[in-house]
């Protein structure tokens, strides 16, 4: 009787196995790399929160302005241009730097204003630019395209963080935001660069002529507070000090769409490039510093915090890599390219192999960029959901 019960236990955990299997290669099918040929020299800036939209522009050889800027649709490999015929045959100074998840609001500028690209209208809005201001541009914005946030111009290398009502075209107030560099220099010269979806938190620097003086801080328009990335400061001495010693600087930095991670590069003192993760909620951070983890560049954390990174850190040409507190596993090809989540991830944790468990669908969506042959390519994988080790 033992003998009949231990083989239907067998059998069944067999059927068990070769069922969680035929589930496994259901949901992982074969990688698509799509090749998009852009002749002017575009590559791909920004990316949806959905993953479904994504953004290039380039750069016009004869002025050196940034222009030519498209939208692409993912999911059928359509690129669409924002520029007039007239305009793009002279290269009118634009940028698209950002898309809503419905793809109808593309952020950016357009002949040196902050505006946005309407698709239903084929129409460029421009938004508000205040007195004393001579033009600027919106560097992200909400997937519901409720606010858009970036910089406008002073002339020179002067810059002002501003935030936008999309909806008015006007700016909206971000009071108490930080004035000086790592060095203690008061500079004028602050940008924002990111908004998490539920336009909380936005992530900016001062200063971006230095690396080692570029302060990069989070704002919480909740409390109208900033809080410096690895650094403290002393308002009293004027002073920043790493919360880790070893630590000289930070670039690349990028937020989750819940507003609860930033990650980016970390650069130390002995000139090594690796990956951290800051807790938007608990303000502690977790460096990525393991003889395996350095020469990393983040490109993207998502809701759970794992950080997609890509090797070697300053190449145009690279691999993907991701990772939690369990270490880091090369998944496939990408670039700094990739500029916002495209990973809605129920997983909390990574490893190489999954374990038998029921499979939860992972969309992954990484760009790569070429600096030499002006060919972009989109890569699209399902990844089963990974256990703990």
């Amino acid at each position: 009787m033992c003998f009949k019960q231990s083989v239907t236990k067998a059998l069944l955990l067999l059927a068990v196995a070769l069922s969680y299997h035929h589930m496994l290669a259901q949901v992982t099918p074969e990688a698509r790399l799509t090749k998009y040929g852009m002749s002017d020299g575009s590559v791909i800036r920004g990316i949806s929160d959905n993953g479904k939209w994504a953004v290039a522009y380039g750069s016009n050889g004869a002025t050196s302005e940034y222009s030519y800027p498209k939208l692409v649709d993912v999911e059928n490999g359509v690129v669409t241009e924002l520029l007039s015929a007239s305009d793009a045959e002279s290269g009118t100074a634009s940028q698209a730097n950002d898309v809503t998840d419905d793809g109808k609001m593309v952020v950016g500028g357009i002949s040196g204003t902050p505006a946005y690209y309407n698709t239903e209208t084929k129409q460029w809005v421009r938004l508000e630019v205040t007195l004393g201001n001579t033009g600027g541009r919106v560097m992200a914005v909400m997937p519901d395209g409720k606010y858009g946030v970036g910089l406008c111009t002073q002339g020179g290398y002067d810059e002002v963080p501003t935030m936008w009502d999309m909806a008015t075209g006007k700016q909206i107030s971000t009071p108490n935001l930080p004035r000086v560099d790592l060095s203690g220099t008061y500079e004028n010269m602050t940008r924002f660069t990111g908004i998490s979806a539920d336009g909380r938190y936005i992530v900016g620097c001062v200063d971006y002529s230095y690396p080692q003086y570029v302060m990069y801080f989070l704002y919480d328009r909740q409390t109208e507070s900033w809080d410096p990335i690895v650094f403290d400061y002393n308002a009293d001495t004027n002073k920043f000090t790493a919360k880790k010693s070893g630590v000289l600087s930070l670039d690349g930095i990028c937020i989750s769409p819940n507003g609860k991670w930033v990650s980016g590069v970390l650069y130390t003192a002995e000139d090594a490039r690796c990956p951290f993760r800051y807790s938007t909620e608990t303000k502690e951070v977790e460096y990525m510093m393991r003889a395996d983890d350095l020469d990393k560049g983040c490109v993207v954390i998502d809701d759970n915090g794992t950080i997609y990174a890509a090797t070697p850190a300053v190449s145009p040409s690279r691999s993907l890599s991701f990772t939690t507190t369990t270490g880091m596993a090369l998944t496939s090809c990408s670039s700094r390219g990739m500029a916002s989540t495209t990973i809605p991830a129920q997983a909390t944790t990574a490893q190489v192999l999954p374990q038998p468990s029921p499979p939860t669908e992972r969309f992954l969506q990484a760009w790569h960029t070429s600096a030499r042959t002006t060919t972009c390519w989109s890569f699209q994988s399902r990844l089963p959901r990974l256990a703990p080790r």
